[in-house]
């Protein structure tokens, strides 16, 4: 029986629809980088010249300018009278020590989602386990001295040491599953406290600095299979928060291309001095900004792994710093998600600034923070 098994295996043609795409993609990936990287045609690769170009990172932004706001400011001219709405309800605008429980209360959620847009399956179930399991432990209750600048990051590593273990917290769970979530609950936690201290103290700044988002990547996968990426990666051991060391590509969008290593430090030093500008210049409203924070970064990929929780995280530090809440989409879908920013990365960000603002909408409107009122309506410029 097995030998007639083996012979109708061997006597059935091969399906090479699988790797006939495969090899189709690959193709296109390489003529895509072929077209993106040709100012480097004619350099020796190695060649002080070909360094010196790789380092500046320009040639990866002249081909996808990630900088631009024209979409954006378009993207922002539609959907100007919900903003005006926005404005007028005022959240945690205005009162800066008011309703601070508001944004400190979405941790479960917010989190919940982040993590699941990365295939993580725990249920939001789990995710109110895993909170009531960190309160429990006093784990999401930060002393004042860690929220000011500058950053003590020794002080919050030590702090991130005790968290209760994932067996303990839900021990018929995936270990990496949980390790995950716990995580984005304590960095969450610890981006949101420090947006609401910058506020209240007056403050106004951009939001998290390079230190500050390394530092987050670094409690997002600490413990995490991830870890086991880091130190075993091609290109060598790379330390959890720093940049990467090789190239990088994601499943959902295999054209999808990225900066090489030798460009990340520099795109990413431009990335911030950009928001810097973006935000003391105030031509975008702050929700609008905050959507292209996100893109930007993601764009960019600096890191190994959870390049997409940082990216959010630092949208929902820049919307709390701004008296808005961070954004939790009702009934996303993942592939809905990963579509629109896509889309945003390729220039048309409509439908995922059409997202944020209707949810942020419908997030005032159900939490109650406050009745509308007529006065300090962001007017841009």
């Amino acid at each position: 029986m097995f030998r007639a098994k083996c012979c109708q295996r061997l006597a059935k043609p091969p399906n090479r629809s699988f790797s006939t795409a495969t090899s189709s993609i690959k193709d296109q990936r390489n003529q895509f980088l072929k077209k993106i990287y040709a100012p480097f045609r004619d350099l020796t690769a190695g060649s002080p010249e070909y360094e010196a170009l790789a380092a500046t990172g320009t040639v990866w932004e002249d081909y996808f300018k990630p900088s631009n706001i024209s979409p954006y400011l378009k993207a922002q001219s539609e959907l100007k009278n919900s903003l005006a709405e926005i404005d007028r309800w005022k959240p945690l605008h205005g009162h800066r020590d008011a309703r601070p429980e508001l944004a400190r209360a979405l941790v479960t959620e917010y989190s919940h989602q982040s993590c699941a847009i990365e295939a993580n399956p725990l249920s939001l179930g789990d995710g109110i386990a895993i909170r009531d399991g960190l309160n429990g432990a006093g784990a999401l209750d930060f002393p004042p001295e860690v929220l000011a600048d500058p950053l003590d990051q020794e002080r919050i590593l030590r702090l991130a040491a005790p968290l209760p273990s994932p067996e303990s917290l839900l021990p018929n769970k995936d270990r990496n599953h949980v390790a995950e979530l716990r995580n984005h609950m304590f960095a969450y936690q610890l981006v949101v406290d420090r947006a609401l201290h910058a506020r209240c103290t007056n403050t106004d700044t951009a939001g998290m600095d390079l230190d500050t988002v390394k530092l987050v990547s670094r409690l997002l996968l600490t413990d995490t299979d991830s870890e086991a990426l880091y130190s075993k990666a091609w290109g060598g051991p790379t330390a959890l928060g720093d940049f990467r060391k090789l190239p990088i590509m994601v499943r959902s969008n295999p054209l999808r291309v990225f900066p090489y290593p030798q460009e990340v430090p520099a795109i990413v030093d431009r990335f911030f001095k950009w928001r810097d500008i973006q935000h003391r210049q105030g031509t975008l409203h702050p929700l609008i900004l905050a959507t292209k924070i996100c893109v930007y970064f993601v764009h960019i990929h600096p890191f190994l792994d959870g390049n997409g929780r940082t990216s959010r995280l630092l949208m929902a530090d820049y919307l709390v710093r701004r008296g808005l809440l961070p954004v939790v989409f009702q009934n996303l879908e993942r592939r809905e998600y990963l579509q629109m920013i896509s889309d945003a990365e390729d220039g048309d960000p409509m439908e995922l600034c059409e997202s944020v603002v209707a949810t942020q909408l419908d997030m005032l409107w159900s939490t109650g923070v406050s009745k509308p009122v007529e006065v300090d309506v962001w007017l841009g410029g």
